[in-house]
């Protein structure tokens, strides 16, 4: 699933502290780590090819314009506007082009906000794919905290037992860059036994 190609492709995917207005400890490096191999992860299970790509560079940036760790509804569409556009020419190393800008800048806007989104609109498949893999580290915040209903894709809820055992794994060993974390997760989902086929693509939304 997570293979030498897409290590080398990500290779450049190397966050900072500085790249963040605020580097609190639940919106930090290790938690945008997360989202970026869960946004990989369950692309790869969806064979969503181009949304996990874009997906990805969402991840990369979402929370890096937080002012706070609290709630906001506001640091999606903060670091859509000025993140974004400090960190396109690495999105352009992976093959993002001018065109998939607005989608994904959507989906990093959409991340934060409490609204779902209709099935047929054009970028639903990136910014729930985002979305998702943001709740899967939810469970940092504690067992109760990753809710089953806050999930859009079916295909995600298959995924919790990985995404607590990926959260246990980097916080006791703190991998330094993106690649340890794929890494631990492939060791994770070889020895898993995970029913994801046969399932519908697009779950419907949430009340």
């Amino acid at each position: 699933m997570i293979n030498n190609e897409t290590l080398n492709l990500v290779s450049g995917f190397k966050l900072r502290e500085e790249y963040f207005d605020h580097h609190g400890k639940l919106h930090g490096i290790q938690h945008t780590y997360r989202v970026m191999t869960h946004c990989l992860v369950l692309g790869s299970i969806l064979n969503f090819e181009r949304e996990t790509k874009l997906s990805l560079c969402g991840a990369f940036i979402h929370d890096m314009a937080r002012r706070h760790d609290g709630s906001c509804y506001q640091h999606g569409q903060w670091a859509s506007e000025s993140k974004y556009p400090q960190f396109f020419s690495l999105f352009e190393s992976i093959g993002i082009t001018e065109s998939d800008s607005e989608e994904i800048r959507f989906a990093v806007k959409w991340h934060s906000l409490p609204d779902e989104i209709n099935l047929d609109h054009a970028f639903r498949k990136t910014a729930a794919l985002l979305k998702d893999a943001d709740v899967l580290d939810r469970i940092r915040l504690g067992e109760g905290d990753l809710k089953v209903e806050r999930l859009r894709f079916p295909e995600t809820v298959k995924l919790l037992e990985y995404s607590k055992s990926l959260y246990l794994k980097s916080t006791n060993s703190k991998p330094i860059i993106f690649q340890d974390y794929l890494s631990i997760a492939s060791e994770i989902l070889d020895g898993l036994n995970t029913p994801i086929k046969n399932l519908p693509l697009v779950h419907q939304p949430r009340p």
